[in-house]
């Protein structure tokens, strides 16, 4: 009898340490840079320049909320650029292991341009960054998350609105959709 509660609570804990979703995450992460609608071109797919390599980073707060930071890095023409898309998602744990996540993002790209040797924020003077901000585009954000014990496999796709920050128009724009992979390491 002993046994068999040994091993019911044994099995318990495992299968909570599997399925739990974590509190932090990161790792590296490839996103598609042309739009989903460019699936089909097969010349773009398997071209390796098509795919933006980077980082994600998340933070589970309160098993319903989480804030996921991914960054991407790029060169091209003398500017160095890192893109990102801070989002404030809603979780909705779909099973033991599966977090969905539904949320906004703005999106921000930070470029140093070699030739000008100046920094600039959306294409504007970093002394200008309350426009640049208020400029930023806002996107819809939706996560499929596989969560495997120490690590996770996440999807997502980011929805541009027509709008921005300041001129806000939620209609969202399908044809821009961008999607991206994820392989996280999961801490606490």
């Amino acid at each position: 009898m002993k046994k068999k509660i040994l091993i019911i609570l044994l099995m318990t804990i495992v299968l909570g340490g599997i399925s739990a979703t974590p509190l932090f995450q990161v790792g590296p992460m490839v996103i598609y840079k042309h739009s989903v609608l460019d699936l089909a071109d097969e010349d773009k797919v398997l071209n390796v320049s098509s795919y933006g390599f980077g980082a994600d980073a998340r933070l589970n707060l309160f098993d319903w909320v989480s804030i996921d930071v991914p960054a991407v890095y790029s060169y091209g023409d003398g500017v160095h650029t890192v893109g990102t898309a801070p989002s404030l998602n809603l979780n909705i744990p779909a099973a033991g292991f599966i977090d969905i996540a539904l949320g906004l993002a703005m999106n921000l790209d930070f470029q140093y341009d070699q030739g000008s040797e100046a920094w600039y924020i959306n294409g504007q003077a970093v002394d200008d960054f309350s426009n640049a901000f208020m400029g930023a585009t806002l996107a819809y954000r939706l996560a499929l998350t596989l969560n495997f014990g120490m690590i996770s496999v996440g999807a997502s796709a980011s929805v541009p609105m027509e709008g921005n920050f300041q001129n806000f128009n939620g209609m969202p724009s399908w044809s821009d959709t961008r999607v991206a992979v994820a392989l996280l390491f999961n801490f606490l």
